[in-house]
C-alpha cells in the first residue's frame, strides 16, 4: 500500500466472528500469489480461485493468469462444472438479443434463473481495455438466451414451447388412434 511497485501475496487469513480476531492460516496447495482474481465459495465448502494476474518475481511486471490452460477465453462465455472432480470448463454459446461485448472488470451475478452482467471494460485481442460499458446484460439460463427484459418467475423457453407442441401432437395422435381402434371394435 502506498508503494509505486506492486507485490502480490498469497496469504490466507480467517476472521473469527466470535472472538473478533484475525488468524493467518497455512494451507497446503495454496494458489500462487495473485490479484484481480475471483474467489468463489462452492456449496461443498471449497473455495476456487479463477483468473487474475500473477508475477514471476516480487515487484516485477504482472502476467494474466489464463482461466483455461492453452485456450483463449476472450469474448467467450465459459462455464465451470464443479459437480465432479476434476472440474471441467466448457464454452457456452447463448443465442438471443443484446449479447455483451467482450468484457473485463465486470460483475456477474446469478439471481433466480438469470445471470446479470453489469458494466466493465470492453476488451479485444489487440488493445488494452480503455472503453467502459455502462450496460447491464441478462442471460436467461434455462434457455441460454440473452434477453432484454427480466421476467420474475418465468418458466418458458422458446425451444421448450416447440417440445410442448410436439408433445401435444403426440398425445392428440395417440388419443385419435385409440378412438379409431375402439370405434373399429364396436363396429365389429
Amino acid at each position: 500500500m502506498g508503494s509505486p511497485t506492486l507485490q502480490l501475496y498469497n496469504d490466507l487469513y480467517e476472521f473469527d466472528t466470535i472472538l473478533l480476531s484475525w488468524n493467518q492460516i497455512t494451507a497446503p496447495n495454496a494458489p500462487s500469489p495473485r490479484s484481480h482474481n475471483t474467489a468463489t465459495l462452492l456449496p461443498n465448502g471449497k473455495i476456487i480461485y479463477i483468473g487474475g494476474v500473477s508475477q514471476d518475481t516480487a515487484r516485477s511486471q504482472t502476467n494474466l493468469i489464463n482461466m483455461i490452460e492453452s485456450n483463449n477465453s476472450l469474448s467467450k462465455l465459459i462455464k465451470l462444472d464443479v459437480s465432479s472432480e476434476p472440474y471441467q470448463y466448457s464454452e457456452l454459446k447463448p443465442s438471443g438479443i443484446n449479447p455483451p461485448p467482450p468484457l473485463s472488470y465486470h460483475s456477474a451475478h446469478i439471481y433466480s434463473d438469470y445471470m446479470i452482467i453489469a458494466f466493465g471494460n470492453i476488451t479485444n485481442d489487440i488493445t488494452d481495455s480503455n472503453e467502459t460499458s455502462s450496460e447491464v446484460y441478462l442471460l436467461y439460463i434455462p434457455c441460454l438466451t440473452w434477453e432484454s427484459t427480466f421476467i420474475p418467475g418465468r418458466t418458458d423457453c422458446k425451444g421448450n414451447q416447440k417440445d410442448s407442441s410436439n408433445l401435444k401432437i403426440i398425445i392428440g395422435c395417440s388419443i385419435a388412434f385409440g378412438v379409431v381402434i375402439i370405434a373399429g371394435i364396436i363396429c365389429v
